[in-house]
């Protein structure tokens, strides 16, 4: 090894040597410093307690130099109180507890300038031992305990006094001024430990802790108050804090503080207070007196409730406001209508129930798609919360259905006034998705009488507003005893169509389908009717609808399927007379989105042979418009199963045939209505002649459909019709019926050896 590696092996040690040392010391110096803010208080303390002590024992005859005692102890005790006052928490720790050095300087100078008696030496070092070890800890008091003990015994030294009684009483006033020292360390360590604990958890705690006056002014408070209130610790002293909370809730804040009692449990309240910025928070206030009592003070905890706040009015309002347009749910309307219903009750004051839907808005959600449905919703949602009055409630009560309250109704005159101003918010075009839609409403009202109760009120005015709907939509409709009747009789119409099926009430009409240029009978269409047991036979027009509604369409579709499958196999068998070509059935909208359907057409074909091509299955025209993508998709399965497709009612919805390019069609049956305006001075010839044309342009086959007279079969022929229906032949007959007349018919065709003449054969009216 080098020489120079020999020098820098030994002097390492050394300087990390010196290092230490010198961490020591700076340790020392550091321990020296503690104390915080209140070290400077804590040292004047010391001076004035020595200054006081010092004059107590000028006071003992005997002393030498008293005048210059005197002025040396009341130096020290004006030195000390000035300490006291000093703002010692502006400056650093150090700065304030190295005043004890100057103090022992002191009690040395004045010890050694005249005879000072051991007991009071004696008491001037507990003094110094006690205050260093309270505020610094033992290892600090067994530290200073040989510069005290020198201290003690220098005067005696300097001045020749009875040093060997002195140091006799090193042995008696040195351990018990140390031993004090040590106690009161140990002691000052537990509650600095405490101490530390708590300001640990007061800066941290996620709440505000303040200590308050009687008069609940701040005199200490933690960090996160800062943070909650927006001030400064400056700002918050005093009564900066009660300033931030808003004034008409200080009196509640105030008298919360006031009734505050050890021995009760923490009150708590809910108060709002500004933030120096403006914002406006809620806080949680407690408060409990401290240790002495209310003339103690309080300590006050404040916790930002802020944000839980907020979430419960979120939840209490989703709870009573609909998502989607801001208005109120169908549960506060409820609560408003009883109360309304109690407030007739006392004061019968008239108010009016207004019931609204808006029309034809399933086919905007199915156009267009349910996002821009929802946006249709939220603009009128909008237009009905600014058309509406203070103190009068509009409501969504569910889907596109509105409710409202309507106060200060005279009689029914005011009523219908006021719905008609909610129906024309309506009348400006909504845009949705770049689309300007024109949406309508049907309304009913009713005017509740005193003994009225919210669900019927309700159903009520859903009763009326349905009304309004068959009315032709965009209606109003009040609710009387006329409606009641009607909505009875039509709920007595339910129960006993859902029995009808099983109690075997239905039955199986058919009406002949007839080619024009022949007259030879082809076809035959299914048509339904309900044998009532006390009614006789009810229309189908008067169940139909109420059985697409209730959702018993399918069943009994199913049943006509199954019905009229039969009724073929079996004229197939029976009859000596030409085989039925075309079996017509109708299919609601509800069946076509029956996935099962193309399945269960599939089994009856194949259960009673008969040929797919003999089978059309006929849809509306509104129909086929009202889902376009779930109605092409069962009939393109219709046609995959070599099934024939007819348009029925054509001319009734979209009267175009553009659509029919996409659609696998055979069959165009056109409505009645242009049938029977075929001589009219108006155009409608023209117009069925078109068709025609531009329907065979396509490969389809035109079916004419009430044709009731002679003069009609002409016209019919004349514009081209490939088939006819109607009264002019037969109406709708009982199998049996139809039986009869489809072999008269087929004979008398046969009969007229191919002369122009056509059959006429009629039976008497039939209700259809």
């Amino acid at each position: 090894m080098t020489r120079g590696a020999c020098a820098l092996s030994t002097a390492t040690p050394r300087r990390l040597l010196r290092r230490q040392r010198a961490g020591a010391i700076k340790g020392l110096v550091d321990r020296l410093a503690q104390g915080g803010r209140e070290a400077g208080r804590q040292a004047g303390l010391l001076f004035s307690i020595v200054g006081v002590v010092g004059l107590a024992n000028d006071a003992i005859p005997g002393g030498v130099n008293p005048g210059r005692e005197v002025t040396l102890d009341l130096m020290t005790l004006v030195i000390g109180v000035v300490a006291i006052a000093l703002p010692w928490g502006r400056w650093p720790a150090r700065v304030s507890t190295v005043v004890v050095l100057p103090a022992m300087a002191i009690y040395v100078v004045n010890a050694s300038l005249g005879f000072v008696p051991q007991v009071a030496l004696g008491i001037y070092l507990v003094v110094i031992l006690g205050w260093i070890g309270y505020w610094h800890g033992a290892s600090w008091c067994l530290f200073t305990t040989p510069l005290a003990a020198t201290a003690y015994l220098l005067p005696y030294v300097l001045g020749a006094k009875d040093s060997g009684g002195a140091i006799d009483a090193v042995f008696l006033v040195v351990p018990t001024a140390l031993a004090i020292g040590v106690i009161l360390a140990r002691s000052a360590s537990s509650l600095k430990a405490s101490e530390e604990r708590f300001r640990i958890l007061a800066a941290t705690a996620p709440i505000g802790i303040l200590e308050v006056s009687v008069s609940a002014s701040v005199e200490l408070a933690n960090p996160r108050i800062s943070e909650i209130t927006g001030m400064d610790l400056d700002q918050l002293m005093g009564r900066g804090w009660i300033d931030a909370v808003e004034p008409d809730d200080v009196p509640a804040l105030m008298a919360l503080i006031d009734r505050a009692r050890p021995e009760r449990d923490r009150e708590a309240a809910t108060f709002r207070l500004r933030r120096t910025d403006g914002e406006l928070r809620h806080v949680k206030v407690s408060a409990s007196p401290k240790g002495g009592g209310k003339e103690s003070g309080y300590v006050v905890t404040i916790e930002d409730v802020t944000e839980e706040i907020h979430a419960q009015e979120e939840l209490a309002h989703q709870a009573f406001y609909d998502t989607l347009t801001g208005l109120p749910n169908r549960a506060l309307l409820l609560d408003r209508l009883n109360q309304e219903l109690a407030r007739r009750r006392r004061n019968r004051s008239n108010f009016a129930v207004l019931f609204l839907d808006l029309d034809r808005f399933k086919t905007v959600n199915d156009t267009l798609g349910h996002d821009r449905g929802d946006e249709v919703l939220k603009e009128v949602g909008d237009r009905f919360e600014h058309v509406i009055r203070a103190g009068e409630t509009a409501a969504r009560f569910s889907g596109d259905e509105f409710v409202f309250i309507i106060r200060d109704i005279v009689g029914i005159t005011d009523a219908v006034a006021a719905a008609r101003r909610v129906l024309r918010v309506l009348d400006a075009p909504i845009r949705a998705g770049g689309e300007e839609l024109t949406i309508t409403g049907s309304a009913g009202i009713v005017l509740p009488d005193e003994r009225a109760d919210a669900a019927t009120v309700l159903r009520n005015a859903d009763t009326a507003m349905y009304y309004a709907k068959e009315a032709g939509r965009n209606q109003v409709e009040v609710f009387n005893d006329a409606l009641h009747e009607r909505m009875r009789e039509r709920l007595e119409t339910e129960r006993e169509l859902r029995k009808a099926l099983e109690r075997a009430e239905f039955e199986l009409y058919y009406q002949p389908g007839v080619e024009l240029t022949t007259g030879r009978p082809m076809a035959a269409e299914a048509l339904i009717r309900w044998h009532h047991p006390t009614k006789g036979l009810v229309p189908p027009l008067d169940f139909v609808p109420l059985a697409e509604e209730l959702g018993l369409i399918v069943p009994i579709g199913n049943w006509v399927l199954e019905q009229s499958f039969t009724q073929t196999a079996e004229w197939d068998a029976q009859l000596d007379a030409p085989h039925l070509q075309v079996l017509s059935v109708n299919l609601s909208a509800k069946q076509l989105e029956d996935p099962e359907m193309p399945d269960l057409i599939r089994d009856l074909l194949k259960r009673y042979g008969i040929a797919p091509e003999r089978v059309a299955v006929e849809v509306t025209e509104s129909v086929v418009m009202s889902d376009g993508s779930t109605t092409q998709s069962a009939l393109e399965a219709f046609k995959d199963l070599g099934v024939r497709v007819a348009i029925d009612d054509f001319g009734t919805g979209y009267s175009s045939l553009a659509y029919l390019h996409t659609l696998p069609v055979s069959t165009v049956k056109v409505d009645r209505s242009f049938i029977e305006r075929l001589d009219a001075p108006d155009d409608s010839t023209s117009v069925v002649k078109a068709i025609v044309d531009m329907t065979h342009a396509m490969g389809l086959r035109v079916v004419a459909e009430g044709i009731s007279d002679e003069r009609l079969h002409r016209l019919a022929a004349a514009v081209g019709c490939d088939v006819g229906q109607g009264f002019v032949w037969a109406p709708p007959l009982p199998a049996d019926e139809f039986a009869l007349w489809w072999r008269e018919a087929n004979a008398l065709v046969q009969g007229t050896n191919g002369t122009d003449r056509e059959p006429v054969l009629t039976r008497p009216p039939v209700l259809r």
